[in-house]
């Protein structure tokens, strides 16, 4: 009986001697890979060991993952922005220019979107995976109920998101039907803005008409001659309309001088007259 007694007795103590200080437990799976014996743990609450390099680029880093859908929220709220940003835009803007630049720039925010909904797919992914990494590898029953809520936070966060961006996509295409239906406005507008004015200038045309003046020399019946070119005019510095140097087969009626080049002058005044057509031939009165 007492040998019973000192086996169990020395079974007990081996196997507490092997806990405490052989046998080397896990604290964190996802991403660190720590482990410890319960004498380590005793004095040192943060003894890390055998980490590696891989421990930044381990894709079942938790820490890591979450910093990644927090980054897609970031640019979720980005776009909503945009969004926000471009609807005011385009009510406002009244240039086809700046509509086709607004529109061009939501092309691109919808590609954006369309990336942001693949990596978001990713993620989901890796959420999945890194639940099945930690209940294969945890051992610790709270580190794992600790892990299993975070986990489906961000999964329910990423649903969230998902959520969002469905609804960013249609207020996306909603802007577009408004972009086409304002770039129509402007149309209309700009086509009636031309024929107001075409009408106005109609009108200002009627309002502000003159009767043309023509000047007929004052002819004798007996001495009647047409002119051999089209008759043209000038205004003197008297402010008088004189008929400028013609060609007539006979002197004219109200002809002052016969110029050297065979024109007949009307001027009224001796200074300058014949001027441009080789001088004064002969002064007819």
């Amino acid at each position: 009986m007492k040998r019973i007694f000192s086996f169990l007795l020395i079974l007990v103590a081996s196997v507490s001697i092997y806990e405490f200080f052989i046998s080397k437990k896990s604290e964190f799976v996802a991403g660190e890979n720590r482990y410890y014996t319960l004498y380590e743990r005793y004095f040192d609450d943060d003894v890390v060991l055998n980490t590696t390099e891989a421990y930044d680029n381990d894709k079942y880093h938790i820490e890591k993952k979450f910093q990644e859908i927090q980054s897609l929220f970031k640019e979720a709220k980005e776009i909503r922005e945009n969004l926000i940003l471009y609807r005011d835009e385009i009510r406002a803007t009244n240039n086809i220019q700046d509509l086709e630049e607004l529109r061009s720039d939501l092309n691109t925010k919808q590609k954006h979107l369309e990336r942001i909904k693949d990596n978001l797919s990713f993620q989901k992914n890796s959420l999945n995976e890194l639940e099945e990494y930690i209940v294969k590898f945890e051992n610790e029953v709270e580190s794992m109920y600790l892990y299993k809520v975070e986990i489906q936070t961000q999964k329910q966060n990423l649903e969230d998101l998902n959520s969002n961006l469905q609804n960013f996509d249609s207020v996306s295409n909603y802007l577009h039907v408004v972009a086409e239906y304002r770039e129509i406005q402007i149309d209309r507008a700009n086509e009636l803005r031309r024929l107001n004015e075409e009408k106005e200038s109609k009108v200002s045309s009627i309002l502000n008409y003159k009767p043309k003046e023509k000047y007929y020399p004052d002819y004798n019946n007996n001495n009647y001659n047409q002119p051999r070119s089209n008759v043209k005019f000038y205004t003197n510095s008297f402010g008088e309309k004189v008929q400028s140097p013609s060609y007539y087969n006979s002197p004219p009626n109200g002809a002052t001088a016969l110029c050297k080049d065979g024109t007949y002058s009307f001027s009224r005044n001796r200074r300058g007259t014949c001027s441009g057509h080789g001088g004064v031939k002969k002064w007819l009165n």
